[in-house]
């Protein structure tokens, strides 16, 4: 069993991973094994990725009995190598085309994830020291609507 978020993750990333315009680019999740070594893997590939970590709440709401999310920020970040890639896309299509295939989209079997929409800053360069040669960019979005991630357990008389 797991959590809401982790949960959401996970569809965001199957989602992700079914669209063709994508390139055939992986989807890195912690779901699947070490991130560095998936990374790796797909740079070595197609020398790019799309990273979908945990989304994360940025707003509750306390004034409710269940634990209740007015708000969830999801980040995901695309990478590219420009020396390795294989793709006709760069970074920022690639980031791009995710914006475009989660907004509005809403995984089914997660109730209260009514609508998943672009931040104002939807697309931002992302800078790492630590991987140079990469062109990266984060893609921000929110999802609207309350969001009830976990009913109390219930009271005993």
């Amino acid at each position: 069993m797991t959590g809401y978020l982790t949960t959401l993750r996970d569809r965001m990333a199957d989602h992700l991973g079914t669209r063709g315009d994508l390139g055939g680019v992986s989807v890195v999740t912690r779901k699947r094994g070490d991130i560095e070594a998936q990374i790796e893997e797909a740079i070595s590939k197609l020398g790019a990725f799309i990273f979908v970590p945990t989304p994360l709440p940025v707003e509750t709401n306390p004034n409710v009995p269940d634990l209740w999310w007015n708000r969830i920020e999801i980040t995901i970040l695309v990478g590219q190598s420009p020396t390795l890639s294989a793709l006709d896309l760069d970074a920022c299509l690639l980031a791009e085309r995710v914006i475009l295939h989660l907004k509005a989209w809403r995984p089914l079997d997660l109730p209260g994830c009514d609508l998943i929409y672009p931040a104002q800053r939807c697309i931002e360069e992302y800078i790492d020291p630590k991987v140079p040669g990469l062109d990266l960019y984060q893609v921000n979005l929110l999802t609207k609507g309350g969001i009830v991630a976990m009913n109390p357990s219930p009271q005993t008389p």
